[in-house]
């Protein structure tokens, strides 16, 4: 079964004070912190300690992950389905996380606190295939996405904002991911195994274009920072605006694919593969080039007609 660092993929029982232990010992962590690659999440309701394990509010973190969520107040049971197609079952109260066709027990079963419904960070995190680490004397949660995890994702020191970036501004971009070194080798690796797919269907490979790698990582970096995932994006309309209007990409012949959580390009190319209108865009015929970028969790091909300024990394 794949694992997803996806997506797609982010408790009311009242203790009276009594004079024994009760079975679950509740610790008040209203200055628990949750960061996820670096971004701290926000809650309604405080992320809580119970029994040695965080636990924090059910919607917001699998929907932090890409997951969408919904709950059976009838069944108690809460089910996320990740964007790389997961489906994560749990129940208040059952001490098991349904991962697909899988099953596995958690220290802690899920619980409604406050109107809210917390689950325990550590076991949804590791089915939706992030990494986790837990700092004690900070009380932080850190969640990370298998780039961050593994040391080569790179963090812009420009952050992208919620308006139509200057030309001063885009030129500061640009600077500042030519001088990081470009593509970093998740991107190559995902150039490198489209042309694998394509020529096993006998299709001429795709040129890497400086052009479409800068406005694929760009428009990672957009999502990210800007905390969205679909291809609209909120500042400059359809997505090809990014490469033709920030980029200079010419042509208008263009196509994109998104993935949220996927833990290496192999993964990420899986799910593309897997999904046919994902395909298609990899396999067709009449595309000559491609960008390809990955910022956080966030993974973005863009595909066009023409190599325009073709990588020279």
């Amino acid at each position: 079964m794949r694992k997803k660092a996806v997506f797609v993929l982010a408790a009311v029982l009242c203790l009276g004070i009594c004079f024994v232990l009760p079975a679950a010992v509740y610790v008040n962590a209203s200055e628990l912190q949750v960061i996820l690659d670096g971004r701290l999440l926000e809650f309604d309701t405080a992320p809580k300690i119970i029994d040695n394990r965080a636990m924090v509010p059910m919607r917001a973190v699998f929907e932090a992950f890409g997951a969408y969520v919904e709950w059976d107040a009838q069944t108690q049971r809460v089910t996320a389905y990740t964007a790389g197609g997961d489906i994560i079952r749990l129940e208040i109260d059952r001490d098991v996380i349904e991962i697909n066709d899988r099953a596995e027990t958690m220290d802690v079963a899920p619980q409604i606190i406050d109107n809210r419904i917390l689950v325990p960070v550590r076991f949804v995190a590791l089915a939706t295939g992030y990494d986790i680490s837990w700092e004690n004397e900070a009380r932080k949660v850190f969640i990370e996405s298998g780039a961050v995890a593994r040391g080569l994702f790179r963090r812009s020191q420009i952050r992208i904002p919620d308006r139509r970036l200057t030309e001063l501004e885009v030129a500061e971009w640009t600077l500042e991911y030519e001088n990081s070194g470009g593509p970093d080798i998740f991107e190559l690796e995902l150039l490198r195994l489209v042309n694998i797919e394509r020529e096993s269907y006998g299709l001429a490979p795709l040129e890497a274009c400086r052009t479409l790698m800068m406005s694929a990582r760009f428009k990672a970096q957009s999502m990210y920072d800007l905390d969205y995932f679909y291809h609209q994006s909120p500042v400059y309309g359809e997505f090809t605006a990014i490469p033709r209007q920030i980029f200079r990409y010419p042509y208008i012949l263009m196509g994109e694919n998104l993935a949220f959580g996927q833990r290496d390009a192999k993964e990420a190319m899986s799910d593309w593969m897997n999904s046919q209108s994902h395909r298609e865009n990899i396999l067709r015929e009449s595309f000559r080039a491609m960008g390809a970028g990955l910022y956080g969790n966030r993974w973005v091909k863009h595909f066009g007609g023409i190599v325009h300024e073709p990588l020279l990394y």
